[in-house]
């Protein structure tokens, strides 16, 4: 049986709002597209049907905004997939090294994707776009 791997993708997000009230700096984008990526993956939008139906079922497990993977800077505000894919809305937090890191990095053009990161477990293979590609769909 082949083990399971984790994987990384990474899209661009944009600065929606910047709220001051509460010091929210607020990034909304697409985590993930069904397009070919640079390891000839496409990560299909019904993969994340399970995650977003538990998540807005539970607000409490929605996960965090995670910096480079590993710490969490702020909060997922919201999921939706759409037929382009995943859209997150998430909220970076202030008042800690880490969100302060993240929120420098944001309004400095210098931090600018949203990445997913998944262990696939329902994947075909199959042609797109004339390359061979992976379709992970859950």
């Amino acid at each position: 049986m082949p083990t399971l791997q984790g994987q990384v993708k990474s899209l661009p997000f944009s600065i929606k709002s910047y709220q001051t009230k509460d010091k929210q700096l607020i990034v909304e984008g697409y985590a993930s597209k069904p397009i070919v990526d640079r390891v000839d993956d496409v990560v299909l939008p019904e993969a994340f049907k399970s995650s977003v139906k538990t998540f807005k079922q539970n607000s409490s497990l929605m996960p965090p905004l995670l910096l480079e993977h590993d710490v969490a800077v702020g909060t997922i505000i919201d999921l939706e997939i759409r037929p382009d894919g995943l859209y997150v809305k998430g909220s970076i937090a202030s008042g800690y090294p880490e969100a302060n890191k993240a929120r420098a990095m944001v309004e400095q053009g210098v931090l600018k994707f949203f990445s997913i990161g998944f262990i696939p477990k329902g994947v075909e293979y199959g042609e797109h776009e004339g390359k061979n590609v992976r379709f992970i769909s859950q």
